[in-house]
């Protein structure tokens, strides 16, 4: 069963109590247990917290939970989806996120910054207060980068992560949190992440949206499992091998000292495949490759481990719902840096 530090759950029961909420009798409702919480001591379960945590906010009113002396209104992250759906590509639902938390908050400041071939989202809170708030910045976070994955149907591989404190008592649980290891006491907190991946289309309905709603933004926090990093080394190792688009299953699971069988089980008690993952790359670096270099169609399809061009524009329209040629057609040279923030 999956858990998660009770020194996490501590902050957030300290945010709401900050505000005067007694937190003991809806932690009970969902099987959690306020003594061990309160003095921050042991695990429990992440799907208990994850129900306790909504509800909690939903109860306040505040999707903040007390972190932010600016209450930010229950539906405020549902209005932010309903903003961002339609946006097209990941790159302009970030833009708009950044945009749309301007305009509702004072205190939340988003900014995403694209540069040098990453991407980069940066959150910081304006306003002033006593609280250890190192869980909420986490959290915002966490919330954007599995939202943002959810958004367009592909785990975003983070490059690198900076946090803007000292480790918090959690810390040792951050490379299963954040795929990475996270460098802290940083001038800012941020997230990084290949740009190609900007380019990706927004993939969600309004119909997948209501049902993730229906979970989220609690939900996101506590959506991974401590043993789930089978298909993470498998996206570092299609990032980093030196013929990626050569690798099988068998071959793949040599070089991680596993089994084909074990593999192959493994991936699937995630939730996931091999070819899924591979392609998953494949997508990423064929958009990478039609938006920054003059490389041909047939030399890309080649590149990705396609016998032929046609067959790649096959993959890519499945993929994408658009043809390669007018993905490179649309593509303009970005010089600098392009900044998106509240102002």
């Amino acid at each position: 069963m999956p858990t998660v530090p009770n020194t996490i759950i501590q902050a957030h029961a300290l945010a709401a109590q900050s505000k005067g909420v007694t937190v003991e009798p809806l932690m009970l409702e969902y099987g959690l247990q306020p003594e061990a919480i309160l003095a921050g001591q042991g695990r429990s379960d992440s799907l208990g917290f994850g129900r306790w945590l909504g509800e909690q906010w939903r109860s306040m009113d505040d999707e903040t939970g007390g972190f932010s002396t600016q209450r930010m209104k229950a539906g405020t992250f549902a209005m932010a989806n309903h903003a961002i759906l339609g946006a097209g590509t990941l790159r302009r639902a970030l833009q708009r996120s950044a945009q749309f938390y301007g305009l509702v908050s004072e205190a939340l400041v988003i900014q995403f910054t694209e540069t040098h071939g990453l991407a980069r989202l940066e959150v910081a809170l304006t306003d002033q207060s006593s609280l250890d708030r190192r869980v909420f910045i986490d959290s915002l976070l966490i919330i954007w980068w599995r939202w943002f994955s959810w958004l367009v149907d592909t785990p975003l591989q983070l490059e690198r992560v900076e946090l803007g404190f000292v480790a918090p008592p959690y810390g040792d649980e951050y490379p299963q949190i954040y795929g990475c290891q996270p460098v802290c006491e940083q001038t800012v907190s941020a997230f990084y992440f290949n740009a190609a991946y900007l380019d990706l289309p927004v993939q969600r309905t309004v119909e997948q949206l209501t049902e993730f709603l229906s979970q989220a933004p609690a939900f996101l926090l506590t959506h991974y499992r401590r043993h789930d990093q089978l298909a993470q080394q498998l996206r570092h190792l299609f990032s980093t091998h030196e013929h990626p688009a050569a690798l099988d299953q068998t071959a793949a699971a040599t070089l991680l000292n596993l089994s084909a069988s074990t593999l192959r089980r493994r991936l699937r008690e995630e939730g996931t495949g091999f070819q899924r993952l591979k392609d998953q790359w494949r997508k990423t670096r064929a958009i990478y490759l039609l938006k920054s270099t003059d490389a041909s169609l047939h030399h890309i399809a080649q590149t990705l481990g396609f016998s032929e061009a046609s067959a790649f524009h096959r993959a890519f329209q499945g993929w994408t719902g658009e043809n390669p040629g007018a993905v490179r057609q649309r593509s303009i040279q970005v010089t600098g840096d392009r900044i998106y923030q509240k102002k």
